[in-house]
């Protein structure tokens, strides 16, 4: 299945398929000769002493040829969620926009409406780690309402959320003008192999991919964004004066996601969506699939056998030139794919050595995703692609040695 996204984070986008993003007025406001102080301030939204501030939950429900399996990550200022169901024998994706006036209560009220599913899901959100969370769908999916009883899923590893929420307010506006927005799961402490797994999390969150780069706290990262944020809109204040930029403010947004998480194989994905002027600000996307056993990051090489890895990506590339997805692609990466698919198939090892080390996928309990940001293959107002590929359409090229086998069976 292939989706086109622009975010799945409430920037939305995780420029990937977004619904109800509500975006911050900072993004029109006036700026002034006024010099900008350089004070920082985080601004976490209050929350009672008895309700979590933050958590990660799963669940999942079946009636009636009705079944569905939601996440929700919730964050002091806002609560995202995706979920897919099934309905009629049919997959379908989407992701969930909370209630503002929920964020501070056990009760939270979120919603999805598009073409698939108007649906209104209602959570009492669990207390301590122990308890599980009860929670109601009532969706309306093809015209057959299902009031849907989800239970807590039971996920292979225990997680919490790290966040940062820092914004700079003009003094003499008393408008936001540099705004730092991310969050992103981790292993707790105690899970093996947490150290390395977090250590790889916190580079995908920030896009380093070494392992030799030292990164900082989320919370350094987010008051040097905002500090040098302020710095950059100061000195072009001072340059071009208040006339020459009537509408300036700097944000970064940014979230990440479990998509898969069993004994063997943990998956995730980044969304963030970054403006600092311009027509349109900037979206990315990536993915990050780890051995739980070992804390190695996976590459494709690892996970599909390694005589399948041109079939795999043939299978992705039929899907992105289809009538209906061909016409956004560039007229480049339109020959280059038809290209690809005439080539003779390799030998295995040439295989690994030409494609074993891509990283642009994630997977879910469905399929793998294959993904292309912003201006990889196709002009911005496309958006950018994700293509799944579910296991049952892909079996035979499953490493059998590797930690997707038992999505083989």
């Amino acid at each position: 299945m292939k989706k086109l996204s622009v975010l799945v984070s409430c920037a939305t986008v995780l420029a990937l398929a977004g619904a109800g993003c509500r975006w911050p007025a900072f993004l029109s406001i006036k700026t002034t000769v006024e010099p900008i102080t350089t004070t920082v301030t985080e601004t976490p939204r209050e929350m009672p002493p008895t309700i979590p501030s933050s958590g990660f939950i799963a669940l999942s429900g079946d009636q009636e040829g009705f079944s569905a399996q939601i996440k929700l990550m919730r964050l002091p200022w806002d609560t995202y969620g995706e979920f897919s169901f099934v309905i009629d024998g049919q997959a379908k994706l989407g992701t969930f926009s909370a209630e503002k006036n929920s964020v501070t209560s056990t009760i939270l009220t979120a919603y999805e409406n598009s073409e698939n599913l108007l649906g209104k899901l209602t959570i009492f959100w669990p207390m301590t780690e122990s308890d599980t969370a009860q929670a109601t769908w009532i969706a309306d999916a093809t015209g057959k309402p299902q009031n849907l009883e989800l239970q807590t899923i039971t996920m292979a590893h225990r997680w919490t959320v790290e966040k940062a929420h820092v914004t700079h307010t003009d003094a003499t506006t008393n408008n936001e003008v540099c705004f730092y927005q991310s969050a992103y799961p981790l292993l707790v402490e105690s899970e093996p192999n947490a150290r390395v797994i977090n250590a790889a999390i916190e580079r995908a969150s920030v896009g380093y991919l070494d392992t030799t780069t030292a990164i900082s706290s989320i919370e350094q990262r987010a008051s040097e964004y905002v500090a040098a944020c302020v710095g950059e809109i100061q000195a072009l204040v001072n340059e071009l004066g208040p006339e020459e930029i009537p509408s300036l403010a700097y944000s970064l947004d940014a979230a990440g996601w479990v998509t898969l998480d069993t004994e063997d194989i943990i998956s995730l994905r980044f969304d963030g969506y970054e403006y600092t002027g311009g027509a349109h600000g900037n979206p990315s996307l990536a993915g990050l699939t780890i051995d739980p056993k070992t804390g190695h990051t996976l590459l494709l090489k690892d996970i599909i056998a390694p005589d399948k890895l041109q079939a795999l990506l043939a299978k992705e590339r039929q899907i992105l030139l289809s009538d209906e997805e061909g016409g956004y692609l560039y007229e480049e990466t339109n020959a280059q794919f038809r290209e690809f698919l005439a080539l003779p198939t390799y030998p295995a090892d040439k295989q690994v050595e030409l494609y074993g080390n891509d990283s642009n996928f994630y997977l879910t309990e469905k399929g793998i995703v294959i993904y292309h940001t912003a201006y990889e293959i196709a002009a911005y107002a496309a958006g950018q692609f994700e293509t799944e590929i579910p296991y049952s359409d892909m079996k035979e090229m499953i490493r059998q040695d590797g930690p997707l086998a038992s999505y083989t069976r």
